[in-house]
């Protein structure tokens, strides 16, 4: 089957990795030294039980050299879903699955808004992270990827992309409530990444300083409440859900929004944080924690993107 990876980060490589080596047609959007290295010396996935090396069919920074494709899997983050569109369209025929794998909420309506037949929500549950350029680390438990449509549908195409995913050792789902699922993640990456963030510590630490625990508490009640003024039935059970996986996570464990505003870089906190807010502002929902996480990290966040100095 035909795959484009837009994105050689760690979701991205580790998914082009994993489907390469079950004998899938690669075809990865890539970019600086991930993108050099990929092309110099192939693709390095390392797993608990395993390790190994593949060449994408093309490794490029142009999606114009790609043929069209059957599933366009997009693993950018979620600030650059939107600038990437045009790459997106070039891949995409009438038949071509798109499966979103970011950790917000508005990537979906962005996509489908602009591919209305061929998009899919997503969403993916893994710790994986970029060791080195064109290596990438997975940790813990079996990555999980479930994705669909909203009204439910389900597509032959959608069937044979699963299928393939299936086959590469991917516990992949088709969602018949893609939304929930979307949301369910998002009550997770909007806890984990705002608090882990602004404390700077690992999961253990997290969650067993009893405040920080509690602040954890209640940002999910915050997010919890925001999903149901749109619609979205979530609620104590998706709570203790994520409390489950929150405690079965390797002490040491941190996201990757954490990892990006320790290390200076951009992170997804407009998209975690700040979409509570912004969501929640539409119905009227007050998210005081959500406020203060995105208020404490906003100044580190326009020094990541150049807006002011310090």
């Amino acid at each position: 089957m035909k795959f484009a990876v837009i994105g050689s980060g760690a979701v991205g490589g580790y998914f082009a990795g994993v489907l390469k080596r079950s004998n899938n047609e690669v075809y990865l959007l890539s970019r600086g030294k991930n993108l050099e290295t990929i092309r110099d010396k192939g693709l390095k996935v390392i797993t608990d039980k395993t390790e190994f090396i593949v060449r994408p069919d093309l490794a490029s920074n142009l999606s114009d050299d790609f043929p069209k494709v059957e599933v366009v899997i997009v693993a950018v983050k979620a600030w650059q879903v939107r600038d990437i569109l045009p790459e997106v369209g070039k891949l995409v025929d009438g038949n071509t699955v798109i499966i979103p794998l970011q950790n917000g909420v508005e990537a979906y309506p962005i996509l489908k808004e602009q591919f209305p037949e061929n998009a899919t929500g997503g969403v993916t549950r893994l710790i994986c992270y970029v060791e080195s350029p064109g290596t990438v680390r997975q940790v813990g438990f079996t990555p999980f990827l479930a994705f669909g449509r909203e009204d439910g549908k389900v597509t032959p195409s959608m069937e044979e992309a699963n299928t393939a995913l299936l086959k590469a050792g991917i516990r992949s789902t088709i969602s018949r409530d893609i939304s929930r699922e979307i949301w369910t993640k998002f009550l997770i990456m909007a806890t984990f990444g705002g608090i882990g963030s602004v404390t700077q510590a690992p999961i253990g630490v997290m969650r067993s300083v009893m405040e920080t625990r509690l602040m954890m508490d209640r940002c999910m009640e915050e997010v919890i409440s925001v999903a149901r003024s749109f619609g979205i039935n979530l609620g104590q059970e998706e709570k203790e859900a994520a409390w489950k996986w929150f405690d079965g996570l390797p002490f040491t464990s941190t996201s990757s929004t954490q990892r990006d505003v320790h290390s200076g870089r951009q992170s997804e906190i407009f998209d975690l944080s700040g979409a509570v807010l912004r969501l929640g502002a539409m119905h009227s929902v007050e998210v005081p924690i959500n406020l203060f996480i995105y208020s404490s990290l906003l100044p580190l966040e326009l020094r990541a993107r150049g807006k002011i100095d310090f």
